[in-house]
């Protein structure tokens, strides 16, 4: 197989929402893949993202595919998202969208199985920016940290998740005295305070 393979299957069955790691977006970039040589991608109307941050280079070639691909669509009377479902426009501001036209939604997420959830994830009614994420999620206290355990603003930092969240882990099997537990989430900055492997960028002003 080759980096056409998924996306010839997501063509082959009109697939709306396109998801993937990061890393594959990249190795179809790296590659050279022409969308348009892929089938009829024109029902996809957002691609997810996770495993890995997504590069802006990376996220601007995907968005770049898609524009090349919508062109060549003419007005696509038969395609788009589902009824109400939106992509924000390129560079436009919060609530400017359009189902027909508008950039592909990239929904990019930081999250963990080991709390079944994620931190966080995008917006289709927010503008984007290539290599931000767009909002933390519902419930999710994040910040990013730099290695004094401050938030910082503008600056590459650690994903921290600063107050608890329903779905956080209560303990670890085979962990009797919480030990493992206590060096996976908690022992790296003061107590009170967790911390999700993996980094990540925030919006600006969420610090990234």
């Amino acid at each position: 197989p080759d980096w056409t393979v998924l996306w010839r299957f997501a063509a082959r069955h009109r697939v709306s929402f396109f998801g993937a790691g990061a890393a594959f977006y990249a190795n179809c970039m790296t590659a050279h893949i022409d969308l348009a040589q892929c089938g009829d991608l024109s029902r996809v109307w957002a691609l997810g993202t996770t495993g890995s941050p997504l590069a802006p280079d990376v996220q601007v070639w995907g968005t770049e595919q898609f524009r090349k691909l919508r062109g060549q669509a003419g007005d696509m009377s038969d395609a788009g998202p589902p009824q109400g479902a939106k992509a924000p426009s390129g560079g436009s501001a919060a609530g400017e969208a359009a189902e027909r036209g508008g950039d592909i939604w990239w929904c990019n997420i930081s999250g963990g199985t080991d709390f079944c959830g994620a931190f966080i994830g995008g917006n289709r009614e927010l503008p984007q920016q290539p290599g931000v994420m767009q909002c933390r999620m519902l419930g999710a206290a994040v910040e990013a940290w730099n290695d004094a355990g401050e938030p910082v603003v503008g600056e590459v930092g650690e994903l921290v998740c600063s107050q608890p969240i329903p779905s956080m882990p209560l303990y670890l099997v085979n962990d009797p005295d919480g030990a493992r537990y206590r060096a996976s989430y908690f022992e790296m900055y003061p107590p009170g305070h967790g911390r999700q492997p993996g980094g990540g960028d925030l919006p600006k002003e969420a610090g990234s």
